[in-house]
């Protein structure tokens, strides 16, 4: 079931707010046919501050009307966002729908659902509003490519390790060809692909002809709710392509399926001649908040630039929908951890202090020269022990 959203405030019927019940509207279709219908707790994200909502999916039952809608009415909010890009996590469930055969009625049980809203979760803003019933869920980045081993040995190790699904690295024969090598390896170790990465070849150029087929890729695993992309792909030296990005959003929105975008290490010759915004981190998070996009937050990234990982970490954590995790030195990027400088402890505690419920990818490439397969799987199974216990 779809748990966190991020789409566009619609123009609904203006019913709520005639009754002091104005309400942000979604397109319904964003959200998994399976989830029950009903109104939920919600924490909702509106210009980096939290709040506390009611969340209707299902049919509208008022007066014979019966269209499927999804909206949220915010606690302590009523300003006119409309166009805008929100986040929404999903929470406690509170009731089934009801039919309405006045206004009146449903105006009664509006009043109940709220103070059952409350009751239910903290409603102070940048505090979490309810306890993820799957606790932490923490990936593992899958590559078919650059000499990592099997994609089976990877989903294999992956899931002996703890891992909960893959965070599949696409390489460039998945968007020609249909990608069954990792859907079949994936069926038989029996881990999920969870999220998928853009190609690396694309974070040096994104071709727009090349959108759609992100998407039919996309649609063939039926468990993938993130896509993430390297901003760099869409605004290079010779190039601003961010129509091509926009698009690529708004198809994935209709699909339920979450964009994050994200920057570039201080590594790659070619890199200066890149928009400042695809690298420094900080100028990276001043664009993903102008433009209303997720970030990628990928530790090695960040500190290759010499900035703290745990400050920007809390300074931009509501932008962040995504963390690729690993460890680094100044010669290496994606270590195991406890094998490079990070203060991975603090940067653990930070995402604990403000209950993180993102997506967690370990982006863990460089293992020591000759490591037997076990011992990869007791180095990965030690991270994904100490993040799933913080954030219980």
């Amino acid at each position: 079931m779809t748990k966190t959203f991020t789409s566009v405030v619609m123009r609904g019927n203006q019913l709520g707010r005639t009754i002091g019940f104005p309400t942000l509207n979604f397109d319904p279709e964003i959200i998994y046919p399976s989830m029950p219908e009903g109104v939920y707790v919600a924490k909702v994200f509106i210009k980096e501050k939290a709040y506390l909502g009611a969340l209707y999916y299902g049919k509208r039952l008022v007066l014979g009307e019966d269209t499927m809608v999804l909206e949220v009415h915010v606690l302590d909010f009523d300003t006119d966002i409309y166009d805008k890009r929100v986040t929404c996590e999903i929470g406690e469930f509170i009731r089934g729908p009801m039919k309405f055969t006045s206004i009146a009625n449903m105006k009664k049980q509006l009043k109940r659902d709220v103070k059952n809203v409350r009751s239910v979760g903290l409603h102070t803003p940048g505090v979490s509003l309810y306890v993820h019933p799957e606790g932490v869920q923490v990936d593992m980045s899958v590559v078919g490519w650059m000499g990592r081993g099997s994609l089976e040995e990877q989903c294999v190790i992956a899931k002996r390790a703890g891992f909960r699904g893959i965070d599949y690295v696409a390489g460039i024969s998945d968007l020609f060809f249909t990608p069954e090598e990792i859907l079949r390896v994936s069926r038989k170790v029996g881990i999920p692909v969870v999220s998928i990465h853009t190609p690396l070849f694309m974070a040096l150029y994104t071709p727009p002809i090349l959108g759609d087929r992100i998407i039919k890729v996309v649609e063939r695993f039926e468990e993938v709710r993130h896509f993430n992309v390297h901003l760099s792909g869409y605004l290079g030296p010779f190039f601003r392509d961010e129509k091509s990005l926009e698009y690529l959003r708004a198809q994935l929105d209709r699909r339920g399926i979450g964009l994050s975008l994200e920057s570039n290490p201080n590594e790659y010759v070619i890199l200066p001649f890149y928009p400042v915004e695809t690298r420094d981190p900080e100028a990276f998070a001043a664009y993903c908040k102008k433009q209303e996009y997720m970030m990628t937050y990928d530790s090695s990234h960040i500190a290759d630039w010499g900035v703290d990982v745990v400050d920007f970490f809390m300074r931009h954590h509501r932008q962040i929908s995504l963390l690729h995790l690993s460890d680094w030195t100044k010669e290496f990027q994606h270590l195991p951890f406890g094998k490079g400088d990070l203060p991975l402890e603090r940067l653990f505690d930070a995402m604990d202090s403000v209950n993180y419920r993102g997506r967690i990818v370990c982006e863990i490439s460089e293992f020591p020269k000759d490591i037997r397969i076990e011992e990869k799987i007791e180095l990965l199974a030690e991270g994904v022990s100490r993040m799933t216990e913080k954030g219980k």
